[in-house]
């Protein structure tokens, strides 16, 4: 396993989440006093931020805790918290390790992985990177410690061997200088460890001059100590050497021999050693080439022994008392040929500073199946540049947020190539720093091929020679020629002029080769950057370039081979890219018209389609395997298969939505569903259950007997969130909506930052009538894309339908320019349906608000640029509607006619036209066209069954009208279904049983004025000989005629209700039915005292409540009315409650709580005008006539002929005049309407219903 996948948990503590919610923590901590907070309370909501943020907060613990003295163990977190991964339990050992070493003490590794045997791999991997980049030593996997063995000191004797002095250490080894006793106290270098390691067989296999060698390996019997004996040549290491002040600045050979036997406490050989000999006659930097070619000649020799060094360095070079290097520490060394590249130990080792980049990413990946020898080179290059420079190319990066991060950015800095040696050590000749760069090249393909060929150029380098391998620059070259055959140039002196044109025309020839190969390269090598930055567009310019430049040029063919693949590469990236990049940015709107039917399904799909094609997803049996994606990065290629999951799943969810139920489209969404469940994608991006459910309910849509799939299925921890929303449509389509909204909330709580999620459940939760729920995800949605249009659009239409008009301006206005800016930025000359829908809403906005000029602005805006789409219809419906609202009759009719005449299955439009002509009388042609309406909508539309029994009723067809209203009030039992059914049976004179039992209610009914009056005394007179005939059916009657009476303001009323009291003296009726006429006879007095007798024999009577809560109001006690009305909703429901309570509150002062209760109160009834004329007071006291105005219009629409709210009506609408003469005309045109209310009371004529 990678360190940088193993690691995912790690590297997210340091998340922007983790991080906040860690300093939130650790602030909590401090100032808390007594008890400590819990780090679990702080976790986010989101759950994939969680493991990470957890980690956070226990390190933030463990590191609060140890600072004031607690030094807790991590085994009290384990023991504490039962389900920590392993990836955090290590995390926090770590985090113990390292607060141990702040407070510099020394823990072994070996500890920890006693304590901690079930993570004891990993622990050991953490330990070996934290002395890599932590103290720059080498690294090396071991197996799991037994329990720890001291080390034996200097002084003592082990196995034979008299330890003298401790020559150096590292975390598991000592290395001493030792006399071995049964060989005459011959002098031995002994490495003692606890454990044992390959370096014995390793060296065993090695004998070469330049490599130390082993005399012996043996195990201590006493202690169990291994020991690995080896020849003692001193104790000087190259890395003692250049160390040293002189050697820093020395320019010869003879200074390093200097400081060799200045530096060695042995007696320097006698007599010329070829190794003191070679050093002394060259300057220091071929000194050093020379010393280069002897180290890459032991290389070489381990190389062909199938042995990696893996750790070449400095302090690995000993450096014999005869100036001779010999390679040591093969502990790290691997086998090629048996090692397993995978396995850590073979993966762990080496010293950041020396390892090739290659070698870097495999430590990073956990893997090093691409070392090899090439990597050796690369160290022994960077050694060769520090001893030539006096410090190494590369510096150890030290801001990361994990381990496997710095071993990359390493590997990235070693990718851009070395620094120069000679700008700024113009000695070092120009062939050594040709060299050196060959191996220091950031790709393998590009160094030496064995450390043979280096040793060569390296022995070329010190003995002044030209390079077989390497290419040194010509001039250098050319120098050393000359300074080889001075004498015979003087000689030829002639020719040799003749010769320097010849030269000078060769070498500007060799130097415009290398100019034009340098350029290729370069062009290669931006190539790769650009690729690297996704800029696949210059990149392809690039190679392309490149290209062309080496075409024709048998030394550059490899060039040209490769620059044509990187090409075609870049190419093929750059597009499948930006095919998926488009469809992102596509699936938004997509998503809303394949869902919510914005305009033509048909185009949606065919859009989809086109979005789809370039990745062949319905062409191809399985687009999930094409190679294509797998030229896009792992995190685009799962979001594309998502997108795609997702996008398929609403159009094949729409088709089976589609009321039409065409045979065709649900044979191909069949289809659709057959080639997705043969998709071999993984489950995570593409959840198959839903999809099956699908399927079954697609065969169930056709006729086919099918198991629609677990359809008893409830959201689960453990389902994706992608799977969650498909089964919330499922359940949607099957009609079971609350179900499908737990599925809903169960994906937008597992994916907190998806804001379709929210909107989609907002939008359903509307539909349901969970309106706070509904704005509480709008409001999430509009959050997580503040720029989403879509999102703005959806939550100002829900603004809309609740009446919150103020709010639902604010969204739709920035909906709109949110629009406006995306078709600029596509460049799209049309307006897009959603645009155009967003203008039809706030032109249906105006209208509310009484902007009837700005309303026809928007409507005529949308037919004047396309007049036959569904905006467009809409538009000239509600244009009509204007039309018919401002007298002008016959336009407005011809509008409804042409609209029907255009799409005769255009409901709304002939609805119009119906609801027009009983504006006008017209009765007989409103019920034509209701009949025709109810008849194409199987009778299943309430609404225009009702309109139909208010025109029957109008025609005298009572019998007729009252099977219209009942059958309505059956399919909808709203408030003005009831009250249309109860004038129905008064028509008929059937009022044994009435509907409705409050006065003001019979008052409101439909068709009022005399016609209602003469109904009401008939059934009064219907009711007298029941009433004198005793009994239960006497109360009843005396109860029926008093509220009868009372409606039409009778003071008979009282006397009726009083004997029915009479009647019955205990039953809480009738005081309530007694109290409610005197409260509409205006006793408001004797209605409390009514309503407190009531509520003796029954306190918990939510009706009772509601009358002494309203007598309280209007009494003046407001706070004690609004306690009654509060109780009363406790205790149950009623649909006139919310706006007894708006009374209360708006006699408070209350007004915002007041205006919520108004729009409440209408959401139960909007048919109430108290209701509209309590919203316009509530406004009027918050300083908006316009608003007022409107509302007051809404109501004069449902007075009836009631002189009381007329008055009310004229009266307020004088109130909104004082600075608003430009509601005058509106304020006329109202007060008319009131004194003509009493003709007939038809449904309101302003509702643009293909919006809604």
């Amino acid at each position: 396993m990678s360190l940088s996948t193993s690691g995912r948990t790690w590297e997210d503590a340091s998340s922007p989440v983790a991080v906040r919610v860690a300093r939130r923590f650790e602030a909590a901590w401090r100032h808390s006093k007594g008890q400590r907070p819990e780090p679990d309370d702080y976790l986010p909501p989101d759950s994939l931020d969680r493991p990470g943020a957890r980690l956070a907060l226990l390190r933030a613990d463990l590191a609060l805790r140890w600072e004031v003295g607690e030094k807790i163990p991590v085994e009290w977190y384990r023991d504490r918290y039962p389900d920590l991964g392993d990836e955090t339990l290590v995390a926090l050992i770590y985090e113990e390790f390292c607060l141990r070493e702040e407070e510099h003490d020394t823990p072994d590794p070996a500890e920890y992985q006693d304590r901690f045997p079930e993570v004891a791999a990993r622990l050991r991997r953490v330990f070996e990177i934290h002395g890599l980049v932590g103290s720059g030593q080498t690294t090396t996997a071991h197996a799991p410690s037994a329990p720890e063995i001291p080390f034996p000191e200097a002084g003592q004797t082990i196995a034979g061997f008299h330890l003298v002095e401790e020559l150096g250490r590292g975390a598991f080894a000592r290395v001493f200088l030792a006399e071995e006793r049964q060989l005459a106290d011959r002098p031995v270098a002994l490495k003692v460890a606890r454990s044992g390691s390959r370096e014995p067989q390793t060296l065993a296999r090695l004998q070469h001059t330049h490599i130390v060698p082993v005399h012996s390996t043996r195990t201590d019997p006493a202690t169990g100590l291994h020991l690995l004996c080896m020849p003692y040549f001193g104790r000087v290491t190259l890395a003692t050497l250049l160390a040293d002040p002189e050697v820093k600045s020395a320019r010869t050979g003879g200074e390093l021999v200097d400081a060799l036997d200045r530096l060695g406490t042995e007696k320097a050989p006698s007599g010329r050693s070829t190794g003191r000999v070679a050093l002394a006659r060259r300057s220091y930097a071929l000194a050093i080439a020379w010393w280069g070619g002897r180290m890459a000649e032991a290389l070489e020799h381990a190389h062909e022994r199938g042995v990696l060094h893996r750790d070449v360095k400095p302090s690995n070079v000993l450096v014999t008392g005869d100036g001779m290097p010999m390679l040591l520490d093969f502990n790290l060394a691997r086998e090629t040929v048996t090692d397993d590249p995978d396995s850590t130990a073979s993966t762990l080792g080496g010293t950041l500073d020396y390892m090739a980049p290659e070698h870097l990413e495999a430590l990073a990946d956990g893997t090093s199946r691409h070392v090899d020898a090439r990597s050796d080179i690369y160290g022994l290059g960077v050694l060769l540049y520090e001893s030539l420079m006096g410090e190494r190319p590369f510096t150890t990066p030290k801001r990361a947020r994990s381990a496997a991060e710095l071993l990359l950015l390493a590997a990235e800095e070693r990718r851009a190539g070395a620094p120069s040696l000679r700008s700024t050590h113009p000695e070092v000749p120009a062939a050594f720093e040709a060299v050196v760069r060959r191996c220091l090249a950031p790709e393998p393909d590009n160094r030496y091929a064995t450390a043979g060929e280096l040793a060569a150029d390296l022995q070329a380098v010190a003995d002044d020679r030209p390079l077989k391998y390497a290419r040194e620059p010509l001039p250098s070259r050319a120098v050393r020629w000359v300074r080889r055959n001075r004498r015979t140039l003087a000689m030829a002196a002639p020719m040799l002029i003749a010769l320097a044109v010849v030269v000078t025309i060769l070498v500007k020839v060799r130097i415009d080769r290398d100019h034009h190969l340098m350029e290729i390269e370069n062009l290669m090598q931006g190539g790769a950057i650009s690729l690297e930055n996704e800029d696949f567009r210059t990149a392809v310019m690039q190679f392309d370039t490149a290209s062309r430049l080496s075409d024709g040029l048998s030394h550059l063919k490899p060039l040209f081979k490769k620059s044509r693949e990187k090409a075609r590469l870049a190419e093929q990236t750059g597009v499948i890219r930006a095919n998926a990049d488009t469809l992102f940015q596509d699936a938004e709107p997509l998503r809303f018209r394949l869902t919510l039917f914005l305009g033509d399904l048909e185009v949606a799909s065919q859009r989809l389609q086109e979005t789809l094609k370039p990745f062949y997803v319905l062409d191809n049996p399985d687009f999930t395997t094409l190679p294509d994606l797998k030229l896009l990065d792992a995190r685009r290629r799962f979001r594309l298969l998502r997108e795609v999951n997702e996008l398929l799943f609403l159009w094949v969810a729409a088709a089976a939505r589609d009321p039409s139920c065409r045979p065709e489209a649900l044979r191909d969404a069949t289809k659709i569903c057959d080639r997705v469940l043969s998709f071999a994608s993984p489950e995570d991006a593409w959840p198959k259950a839903p999809w099956k459910a699908m399927r079954g309910l697609l065969a169930e849509r056709q006729g086919e007997s099918a198991i629609l799939g677990d359809r008893d299925a409830s959201p689960a921890a453990a389902d994706s969130p992608l799977t969650c929303f498909q089964w919330g449509f499922i359940r949607e389509l099957e009609g079971r909506h609350t179900q499908a909204l737990d599925w809903f909330r169960r994906a937008a709580w597992n994916e907190e930052k998806n804001y379709w999620y929210h909107y989609y459940l907002a939008y359903l939760a509307g539909l349901s009538g969970y309106s706070e729920e509904a704005l509480r995800h709008y409001g999430s949605a509009v959050a997580l894309a503040e720029d989403s249009p879509w999102a703005r659009l959806g939550r100002g239409q829900h603004y809309r339908e609740q009446g919150a008009l103020p709010m639902a301006w604010t969204d739709l206005r920035q909906a709109q320019t949110l629009f406006e800016a995306l078709q600029k930025e596509r460049k799209e000359r049309e307006e897009g349906i959603e645009l155009r829908l967003t203008r039809l809403a706030l032109g249906y906005v105006r209208q509310r608000q009484g902007d009837l000029i700005g309303a026809r602005a928007e409507y005529d805006r949308l037919i004047a640029t396309n007049p036959d789409d569904n905006p467009g219809r809409a538009a000239r419906l509600n244009r009509a509607t204007l039309d018919a609202a401002a007298g002008a009759i016959e336009q407005a009719r011809a509008s409804y006619n042409a609209l029907v005449a255009s799409n005769p299955d255009d409901l709304s439009a002939q609805e119009g036209r119906a609801l027009l002509a009983l504006q006008a009388g017209e009765a007989s042609s409103a019920e034509s066209d209701f009949s025709d309406l109810v008849r194409r909508t199987n009778g299943r539309n309430d609404q225009y069954l009702a309109n139909r029994g208010l025109a029957r009723l109008l025609l005298g067809r009572i019998e007729e009208a009252e099977a219209d209203a009942r059958e309505a009030a059956r399919l909808n039992p709203s408030p003005g279904h009831t009250r249309l059914w109860t004038r129905t049976l008064l028509a008929r004179g059937q009022v044994e049983e009435l509907p409705i039992d409050r006065p003001d209610e019979l008052a409101r009914l439909p068709l009022g004025g005399l016609s209602l009056t003469a109904d009401i005394r008939k059934g009064v007179a219907r009711l007298e000989e029941a009433a004198e005939s005793g009994g239960l059916a006497a109360l009843r009657a005396r109860l029926t005629r008093a509220l009868l009476l009372a409606a039409i303001r009778d003071p008979a009323a009282e006397q009726e209700a009083s004997l029915a009291v009479a009647l019955a003296p205990l039953s809480p009726r009738v005081f309530l039915v007694r109290g409610r006429v005197r409260h509409r006879l205006g006793a408001i007095r004797s209605a409390q005292e009514d309503a407190d007798r009531g509520l003796r024999l029954e306190p918990d009577d939510v009706r009772l409540l509601e009358l002494r809560g309203r007598t309280r109001i209007e009494s003046g006690s407001p706070r004690a009315g609004l306690a009654d009305i509060d109780r009363a909703i406790r205790l149950g429901t009623g649909t006139s409650l919310r706006g007894a309570r708006a009374e209360a509150l708006l006699a408070l002062g209350e007004t915002q709580k007041a205006l919520l209760e108004w729009t409440n109160a209408l959401r139960d009834d909007p048919e109430d005008p108290r209701a509209y004329l309590g919203r316009a007071r509530t406004y009027l006291r918050l300083g908006k006539p316009d608003l007022a105005m409107t509302e007051l219009e809404q109501a004069s629409v449902w007075t009836g002929d009631e002189p009381g709210l007329q008055l009310s009506l004229i009266l307020n609408s004088v109130r909104c005049l004082p600075g608003q003469p430009n509601l005058i005309p509106r304020v006329i045109a109202l007060t008319r309407r009131a004194w003509e209310s009493h003709r007939v009371a038809s449904p309101p004529l302003n509702g643009p219903r293909a919006v809604e």
